[in-house]
């Protein structure tokens, strides 16, 4: 069948014309199409292809290339959620580790008393009938006051033991939502680095492609330019 293909003639317009069909001699079922002397040598169906499928390159390129800024977008704020969670859980220890270290010291000043306490007991001598008296009210005094330490710092270790509860509660609850986060953010990120790379090389690819086919262009619409000049 004749085949369409571009004619260019010095000062016309192009044009599609038909190609000529012709024959071998003695091979009448064997025909050929062609190309005018004055055609490029390109149908116009396959220049028409190529633009569309240039214009079709191109808008994939950008589509890929807005895709590949909201991955890096997406990235980014994960990121940046993983340092904020990362943060509030540092702060959570320290206050854990206060409170500890409260305890610790409240319990270590009720030891310093009973064994003060101790130490007027053990300086309780029969001997020194004329201390007894002396001892006993300061032993009272001491029993007294260590009663209201006690509770004093009983009922301060129990506010702080809850608080400590309540504290490492909290951090334990963002512990998890840290941990959950933090599996979520690798997932995201590894995920996304996949598709960036595969992004990456899609862009590379069709950037190839789109340079080649600019290329062929450019040589057709020479060629045109030329064959309009003659």
């Amino acid at each position: 069948m004749p085949t369409e293909y571009i004619r260019v003639r010095s000062g016309h317009v192009p044009e599609i014309v038909r190609s000529n069909s012709f024959s071998y001699r003695h091979h009448h079922h064997h025909r050929r199409s062609r190309c005018h002397d004055d055609c490029c040598g390109v149908s116009w169906t396959d220049y028409n292809n190529l633009l569309e499928q240039n214009r079709k390159f191109s808008q994939q390129n950008e589509e890929l290339s807005q895709e590949k800024d909201t991955l890096k977008a997406d990235l980014n704020r994960a990121t940046q959620a993983n340092k904020a969670w990362s943060e509030d859980a540092v702060r959570w220890n320290e206050v854990n580790g206060r409170l500890s270290g409260e305890v610790e010291r409240l319990s270590g000043e009720i030891h310093i008393l009973q064994d003060e306490l101790a130490r007027c007991r053990r300086s309780w001598s029969p001997a020194d009938d004329h201390q007894i008296h002396g001892f006993k009210r300061r032993i009272k005094a001491l029993e007294h006051e260590l009663r209201d330490q006690e509770k004093t710092f009983s009922a301060e270790i129990r506010g702080l033991k809850e608080d400590v509860k309540k504290s490492n509660d909290v951090a334990s609850q963002w512990k998890r939502k840290y941990d959950e986060l933090k599996r979520l953010y690798d997932s995201i990120r590894d995920s996304t680095r996949r598709q960036i790379f595969e992004r990456d090389a899609q862009l590379e690819r069709r950037g190839e492609i789109i340079q080649e086919q600019s290329h062929t262009i450019r040589r057709l619409k020479d060629l045109l330019e030329r064959y309009r000049g003659w």
